[in-house]
């Protein structure tokens, strides 16, 4: 056992030192009818015989190590190898030319001949490359949209030997042999694979790939790998034929409606109808048929398409129409065909339909044609669907609402239906509004009946109320108000209005009129259950008009009196009225003055209306009888008489007037004169009182200077030896003056320049009102010695004089 050990450990190291003789080289690649050049290192070179082959069976050449010099040829290759290309030194090397495809294969080192064993590692592979074929696409599992998926390329190496163990190079084309690469999520290439994303959108696209073992010798391209991903149906997929989402038929029609849907893989299509919420399957291919349709086909059907990638689905109307049918009707809410409501209450009335298409409804009454009926009246509303004993309805309601009834609005209404069908269905609602009677303007009963005596009188009229009312007594009152209870002596009768049941037409009747039944009111009490109320009217007998009353002087004068009286009843005709009179004073005759055809009354005057006339011509104070009658076709009343007198003549006042005007005249003209004498006076003692002062005035310069206020200082004078009166002083704009009696040589005073200065006094002022805005004001006034003027006349003089004007 130790011996076998031994040796398997002196064979373990032989090999060992016989593997670093050499080292393997790479594959050689070359193509058919190229040169090959061999290298590849030799370690060691101590072998005695030293043998290239091809493996193991064609010898190349050999030599010894100790002698490479020395290098036999194989015949075979004598003319492809030459000597001078072998080199063994360091590393063999040698060159074979026009390779081809018996040339491949691998080149092995033997020490020995060629059934000797070889060197391992020592040699080195040609490898004749030629391009694959068989290339094609292959899928690596199912495309499906939205996810990955991968191609390989597959191809069969032609390159020799066939065992190279070459790993090839595959390039990847689109349809349109552009070259692909990696793009981030879309393309991937890993190896000889083909990562894709992919959606339906890719659906049709090719790719194609060409393999190479190297020395960019490639293969033709693969035929073309057709990417058809599979996917769920949407709802776009499924399509029907005709192409439509509803049909409208009618009953007894026929239907028929095919559904597609484009999937991969093929879906399975099933034609569902919906109950409610369900779906219940009608057909599993794909085809609907309704033949003899009624109304239990009416309604949705759906189409489902799936595969094993998901479902869809799409839904088709069989809309079968029909005409409308009355289905209930109600008011306030209860499904009651009457009602009674009181008046101003609110009613909303209404009825549903089951009608398909919707219908147009009109509320209409034949008692209530003036109401009809507005479009804003009522309302059409789509209620909802339901199902009935397995047929689908179509309910709508229609609303006629009245916001605050009356009691004429009691009758039947009806809703009248209608659609395309041509079909008309009625509703009725009974409505009863009640109400207390009451009497409506035209009601036909007039406040006055005027009849002649004997002959029958029937007086219709009309109530609203109800339920109808009755008239349960008649009061009679004469004109000195007594009344009596009379309802026996007129025959009554009614009758409800074929226009409303709120409509009573009453009918009263006396056979005869007597003379008892003229002259009254006549009371009528009508009442239902709701109330009662009262009706009136006169009967007055056709004849003579009564006689006029309240005959009174409104107003007397000396030649004229105005009259007043209430006219009495005309008598069933227009009446006047004759005025006639005659003095007191006057024996009594039968001869009276009657007014003038143009003061007779001939219009219709009616009873208690007031007239006027008025008398003239006539005497003062005079007393009249005066009396007044009416007058129509069937005769003349007796007379209202009334006693007037007319007023005393008043003097006259001519002659008044001359005396009135002159004693005025005097009492002016004194007036006038003691005026001037008290103003002559006055003026008088204001001379003589500014003549006692005896100062003289000073002369003013007077102009503005910049509207600044102040007084003057002692102005310069020039010169001069003749004598100037100082007349007048100007001291503002209004150019007041003041008098002096210094003449201007009096007293001057001169400075050392030969000057002459005036003192002006400003103190003395004058007695009339100043100049507004111009006192305290500085004015200036050049005064000019030089010229001279006429002595002023004395004092004395000038009285004379004003006094001669004054009394002038």
């Amino acid at each position: 056992m130790e011996r076998m050990s031994y040796i398997a450990s002196l064979w373990l190291l032989f090999f060992t030192f016989r593997g670093s003789l050499s080292e393997q080289a790479k594959p050689l690649l070359k193509t058919s009818g190229s040169d090959a050049k061999f290298e590849w290192t030799l370690l060691y070179r101590n072998i005695s015989l030293f043998t290239v082959s091809l493996d193991g069976n064609l010898t190349l050449f050999y030599t010894s190590l100790s002698n490479p010099g020395n290098v036999y040829v194989d015949e075979k290759y004598t003319n492809r190898l030459n000597k001078s290309d072998i080199k063994l030194d360091k590393s063999v090397t040698f060159v074979l030319k026009n390779i081809s495809a018996a040339d491949a294969g691998r080149y092995i080192c033997i020490e020995g001949l060629n059934s000797d064993p070889s060197i391992p590692d020592c040699g080195q592979m040609l490898v004749i490359i030629e391009p694959p074929d068989n290339v094609s696409v292959v899928a690596m599992g199912t495309p499906v949209a939205g996810g990955r998926f991968g191609l390989e390329c597959h191809a069969d190496s032609n390159s020799l030997p066939s065992d190279h163990g070459l790993k090839p190079t595959v390039l990847w084309q689109d349809g349109a042999g552009r070259s692909l690469a990696n793009s981030g999520d879309k393309f991937q290439i890993e190896d000889n694979r083909l990562i894709l994303s992919i959606e339906r959108v890719d659906e049709g696209q090719q790719f194609t790939c060409k393999a190479s073992d190297g020395l960019d010798v490639w293969s033709a391209s693969s035929p073309p790998y057709i990417l058809l991903p599979e996917y769920a149906p949407t709802e776009a997929d499924v399509k029907f034929l005709p192409e439509q989402s509803i049909v409208t038929t009618f009953m007894g029609d026929s239907v028929e409606q095919t559904c597609q849907a484009a999937c991969r893989p093929n879906c399975t299509l099933i034609w569902q109808k919906r109950f409610g919420e369900d779906y219940i399957n009608e057909t599993k291919d794909g085809i609907l048929s309704l033949p003899g349709i009624q109304r239990d086909k009416h309604g949705v059907y759906r189409c489902l398409a799936s595969n094993t990638h998901g479902s869809a689905f799409r839904d088709f109307i069989v809309d079968i129409q029909y005409a409308p049918s009355l289905q209930n009707v109600s008011v306030n809410g209860n499904a009651v065909d009457r009602a009674s409501v009181m008046e101003n209450e609110a009613v909303n009335m209404s009825c549903t339909f089951d009608s398909n298409p919707a219908p147009t409804v009109m509320w209409t009454s034949k008692e209530n044609t003036s109401l009809m009926l507005q479009n804003d009246s009522f309302v059409l509303y789509q209620s909802h669907r339901v199902m009935q004993n397995g047929i689908p309805r179509i309910l709508y309601t229609s609303y006629f609402f009245i916001a605050q009834t009356v009691c004429t609005q009691t009758g039947e209404y009806f809703c009248k239906a209608r659609n395309p069908r041509d079909s008309v269905t009625d509703g009725t609602v009974n409505l009863f509004v009640k109400c207390m009677p009451r009497y409506t303007e035209g009601g036909g009963l007039s406040k006055l009946y005027i009849i002649e005596l004997g002959k029958p009188l029937r007086i219709n009229f009309q109530v609203v109320g109800y339920p109808s009312p009755t008239i349960s007594r008649i009061i009679s009152e004469d004109s000195n108000g007594v009344r009596a209870l009379v309802s026996d002596e007129w025959s009554i009768k009614k009758q409800i209005d074929d226009k409303s049941p709120a409509l009573t037409n009453f009918s009263l009747q006396l056979d005869a009129t007597a003379s008892k039944n003229f002259d009254h009111d006549y009371y009528l009490t009508i009442e239902n259950n709701e109330g009662n109320m009262d009706l009136a009217f006169r009967l007055m007998e056709r004849g003579p008009p009564k006689q006029p009353h309240n005959l009174t002087c409104i107003k007397s004068e000396e030649s004229s009196i105005l009259l007043s009286w209430q006219a009495g009843f005309h008598g069933g005709d227009s009446q006047r009225f004759v005025v006639e009179y005659q003095s007191f004073s006057e024996p009594r005759n039968e001869q009276w003055e009657s007014v003038p055809v143009s003061f007779l009354q001939e219009n219709i005057v009616d009873e208690g209306m007031a007239v006027q006339m008025t008398l003239t011509d006539l005497k003062p104070s005079t007393q009249y009888i005066i009396r007044v009658k009416a007058i129509n076709i069937y005769g003349s009343t007796s007379s209202s008489v009334l006693t007037v007198s007319t007023t005393a003549l008043q003097p006259s006042s001519a002659g008044a007037g001359p005396v009135v005007g002159g004693i005025l005249a005097v009492v002016v003209i004194i007036g006038v004169c003691a005026i001037i004498i008290y103003l002559v006076i006055r003026r008088r003692r204001e001379r003589l009182s500014s003549q006692d002062k005896g100062a003289a005035k000073p002369m003013l310069s007077s102009s503005e200077e910049d509207g600044k206020a102040g007084l003057y200082e002692p102005v310069a004078l020039s010169t001069n030896s003749h004598s100037i009166p100082l007349n007048s002083i100007n001291n503002n704009p209004g150019n007041h003056s003041g008098k002096t009696s210094q003449s201007a040589g009096d007293d001057l005073k001169k400075n050392q320049d030969g000057l002459i200065y005036a003192d002006l006094d400003l103190r003395a002022t004058s007695s009339e009102r100043p100049v507004l805005g111009a006192q305290d004001r500085v004015n200036y006034e050049t005064i000019d010695f030089t010229r001279t003027a006429p002595l002023p006349p004395s004092p004395e003089d000038i009285e004379l004089r004003e006094e001669d004007e004054e009394l002038k």
